[in-house]
């Protein structure tokens, strides 16, 4: 039997266990980016303390994508937008387009069809053909109160963290002290047969003694493309084209993961709008911001790190904490582009 200490919460789906269950609103295109935002917001608004099939809504707002250059671009762009539809955390999701886009409605259906996706899994709206805003946002609730009425309240049940999945991103040089405790946590999320993503603009080359611990050669090639689901649980390393955080977040969220743990050593960057992002960092003389901005601060003797992060990790996947920057709002969402990074 897997410990008290590594066991939370979770939720139980039709496609396994999730640390939570929202509703999505995702653009098809920065056209309809905010308009989306707009229907998440009133929705929210509209069911205070929401339903019980779900906890909160969420819009994915994006600038990139829309008329990307190269197939390689594209190709980034779709199937991080799909995967996020198909997420773990994503109980319902509705595709919102303008109407005008390369990337618009009909665009998306083909290509999760050519994935053996069904269309009709998924709601589908368009500020042009269903007559403007008001209308589309009407459009839009009506989908969502029709989807939740047939559907089951939601279950909780206390689970073993082979059913967690994390993605861990290194946003600065991490201590030689944090390596041996984070090399811990990994080795026994992974030996229970959970799930850790790493990218690779974020990962070994900001953690060497990291990467020593866990006797791991220098040069490894990544298991997963950005913005790619593991097939398996495991450790995996995901391809970055770039080495912004917003566009690696927004990466490693698309893998599927149910909570982001970011190692930060002076100033918290921005969260991800419907992954916890968690941020954790080790004081040093250069911090930039209070130490009140992170979720965690590991001051104490570094045997005992490991368990604290953990704790954290558990609380956050039983939905009983959330982090600090995603309550102000700090938070960030874009699409990468690819290496040569081209829009038209």
């Amino acid at each position: 039997a897997v410990p008290s200490l590594s066991r939370f919460d979770a939720l139980r789906t039709e496609r396994g266990y999730a640390a939570d269950q929202v509703a999505l609103v995702m653009p098809t295109s920065l056209c309809s980016g905010q308009i989306a935002r707009m229907s998440a917001l009133r929705l929210n608004r509209k069911r205070p303390g929401l339903s019980c099939q779900v906890t909160r809504y969420v819009s994915l707002v994006h600038t990139e994508g829309c008329a990307v250059a190269g197939r390689d671009g594209e190709q980034l762009y779709h199937r991080t937008l799909l995967n996020y539809m198909k997420h773990p955390l994503v109980r319902f999701s509705l595709f919102l387009e303008h109407g005008c886009e390369k990337t618009h409605n009909e665009f998306l259906q083909k290509k999760l069809m050519a994935k053996g996706g069904n269309p009709d899994q998924f709601g589908w709206a368009s500020v042009q053909l269903d007559g403007g805003i008001r209308n589309v946002l009407e459009r839009i609730d009506g989908w969502f109160n029709q989807a939740m009425a047939s559907a089951s309240a939601l279950e909780q049940e206390t689970v073993g963290i082979e059913h967690l999945r994390v993605g861990l991103m290194l946003a600065d040089p991490i201590p030689d002290s944090l390596a041996q405790p984070l090399g811990s946590l990994i080795r026994m999320l992974v030996g229970e047969k959970g799930t850790l993503v790493l990218p690779a603009t974020f990962g070994f080359h900001h953690g060497h003694a990291l990467r020593k611990d866990l006797d791991l050669p220098e040069s490894i090639m990544p298991s997963l493309a950005y913005g790619e689901t593991p097939n398996k649980p495991g450790f995996h390393l995901m391809e970055m084209p770039t080495e912004h955080i917003v566009e690696s977040l927004t990466g490693l969220g698309a893998g599927g993961v149910d909570i982001i743990l970011m190692i930060v050593e002076t100033t918290p960057a921005q969260g991800h709008p419907l992954i916890p992002t968690l941020q954790v960092t080790v004081p040093q003389d250069s911090h930039t911001t209070p130490l009140d901005d992170f979720d965690l601060v590991l001051e104490e003797d570094p045997s005992g790190w490991a368990e604290q992060i953990l704790a954290l990790l558990l609380r956050t996947a039983s939905r009983n904490y959330r982090p600090k920057l995603f309550t102000q709002g700090n938070i960030d969402f874009q699409i990468t582009r690819g290496l040569l990074g081209v829009s038209l």
